[in-house]
This record gives C-alpha cells, sequence and structure tokens, in this order.
C-alpha cells in the first residue's frame, strides 16, 4: 500500500513508468503513479530510445525470463498467489489468453 511508501516526510515515493517516454498524461487511479505528460520526457526518450534498442541487440540489456502458465485467463488467480508467496523472482509470469496463429505471427 502507499501508506507503506510514505515512512519517512522527507522522501517522496515515485516510480519510473516507462510509459512516461511517449509524453502523454498518465492517469491510472492513483497519486503515485497519475502524472501528467512532458515533451521533455518525450524528447528525452526519443534521443535515448537508439541507446537502448542497441543495448538489447547487443544483448547488454535482456529481460527477465517468462514462466508461460498453463489454462490461459483461469491460471492468473494461482499465479497471483504465488507473486504473492514471494515463490517468484528474477521472471515474469506470463498468461496466454488465447493461442491466435495470426498474432504469432507478428510478435515473433
Amino acid at each position: 500500500p502507499v501508506s507503506q511508501l510514505a515512512r519517512r516526510k522527507a522522501v517522496a515515493a515515485k516510480f519510473v513508468l516507462a510509459a512516461e517516454m511517449f509524453g502523454q498524461d498518465i492517469e491510472l487511479g492513483s497519486d503515485v503513479y497519475d502524472r501528467p505528460g512532458s515533451a521533455d520526457k518525450l524528447e528525452l526518450g526519443l534521443r535515448y530510445m537508439p541507446v537502448i534498442q542497441q543495448l538489447l541487440n547487443d544483448g547488454k540489456l535482456q529481460a527477465h525470463p517468462s514462466v508461460v502458465l498453463e489454462h490461459g485467463l483461469d491460471a492468473i488467480i494461482g499465479g497471483m498467489q504465488t507473486l504473492a508467496a514471494g515463490k517468484v523472482s528474477g521472471k515474469k509470469l506470463v498468461a496466454v489468453i488465447e493461442s491466435r496463429p495470426d498474432v504469432a505471427r507478428i510478435i515473433s
């Protein structure tokens, strides 16, 4: 909860959101996450995107490995319970909602 983040009055909790680089308002319904769009952040994102892409291409930045949960949508509750129990570290859980060959072609 947000209340746990505010342990010291001198510290303001703020999370970095990758979506900020698009320069648009972010409205997720929480003071911690909501923020106005920023032309400066858009410019920063545009300037650093080629650098980030090169790091990805060179294998110097890597995403956490994915663990695909069986049974699609039905697996989400179990996945959330696994996360809450602290049984997942350094991996991202993925629930495939629908298997569609046309989508697989687009993202592969």
